[in-house]
Parts: structure tokens; sequence; C-alpha cells
């Protein structure tokens, strides 16, 4: 089973639920706690193995969400995509590559970037200064990034996941972060 979603700790738990689960919950009446929304992550799994959560916090949904519909953008074009973990107060980025291939597969990447200013730009909006800068920066050391990020524990290069159905799995989940919203509003 393939997943690409954005997910919740559970009370501060190292348990996640996704945010449709969420939401689902919240529906029924049955959701009886807020997730901290300073505390999200994304949940890849492929194949039935888990590569993200619930070991990482990927920091700010607010930072995190409104990458996602660009990135499906350029992965159905067939362009690499960038998503950056929200989190600002580290001097290292982390940074998620999807790479599509002309074969209908993207192969996704964590990586750490820990040069200054480059670890600290976002992919969005796109086509801005910040977005054209981080882009070239990965894709033109996109070679010396994977070897660096090899050894790296915890890091994962290119997972084979069906471009389609990451298409799809990234529209919907800005779609549920757009309902999320809507729900608990800016608070």
């Amino acid at each position: 089973m393939n997943r690409f979603e954005l997910a919740f700790f559970v009370r501060n738990s190292a348990e996640i639920i996704s945010i449709e689960d969420y939401l689902a919950l919240w529906r029924q009446g049955a959701a009886d706690w807020r997730p901290d929304t300073e505390n999200a992550t994304l949940r890849l799994t492929v194949d039935g193995k888990e590569y993200i959560a619930p070991r990482w916090s990927l920091g700010s949904l607010r930072r995190l969400a409104p990458q996602l519909a660009p990135a499906a953008g350029r992965v159905a074009a067939g362009k690499p995509a960038l998503i950056r973990a929200g989190v600002d107060d580290s001097p290292t980025g982390t940074y998620f590559l999807l790479e599509p291939d002309p074969a209908g597969t993207v192969y996704i990447s964590m990586l750490y970037v820990r040069e200054y200013p480059y670890g600290h730009c976002y992919p969005i909006p796109a086509g801005s200064p910040q977005a054209r800068e981080i882009y070239g920066y990965i894709l033109n050391h996109r070679e010396r990034l994977l070897r660096e990020n090899a050894d790296e524990r915890n890091l994962f290069r290119q997972i084979p996941y069906p471009s389609d159905a990451l298409s799809a799995a990234l529209a919907r989940q800005t779609s549920l972060a757009g309902e999320f919203w809507e729900v608990y509003g800016d608070n």
C-alpha cells in the first residue's frame, strides 16, 4: 500500500493520524483533542514501508501544506518538485526532492541542505526569486547532496512512487489542509 499524506501526532505521542482520518473523527464528533499544527508530518508509505512518520516532525502545517499544490503541478508536468519541512529554527533545511521520470514513476529523496541561505528557502511562491534560487541550488548540486546525505541516519534516496498517484495525493492533501483550516480557523 502506498500513501503520501499530511498527518498529526496524536496528543504529543509518537502515534500519528492522517489529516483525513482526523477530519473524519471531527465530523463524527469523536475528535476529543485538537492537533498541534506546529508539529505536523508527512506519511510516506511505499509497499508497506514507512519512510517519514512517525520519526519526524516536519513543523508547521501552515508552512508545509501550501507547498503541496505547486509540487503536484510540477510533478504532473514532469518537472522535479521540492517540499521543504516547515521548521524555521534550524540552520539546516530538510527537503523532499520529487523527481518524475518519463515512465510514470516519481523518485522521492529526503535531503538536508546546510548551506546558508539555501537551507532557509521555501520553494514557494512558484516562480519567486526564492523558489528559483532553491530549485537552482538543489538541482545544480543534486548529485553531491544525494551522495552527502546517503550516510545520514533516517534519510532516504530515490524511493519510487507512481507519478499519477503522487500528483493525486498531493492535490488531495492540499484540499484536506484547506478543509482543516475551515474547521479550525486561524488559531
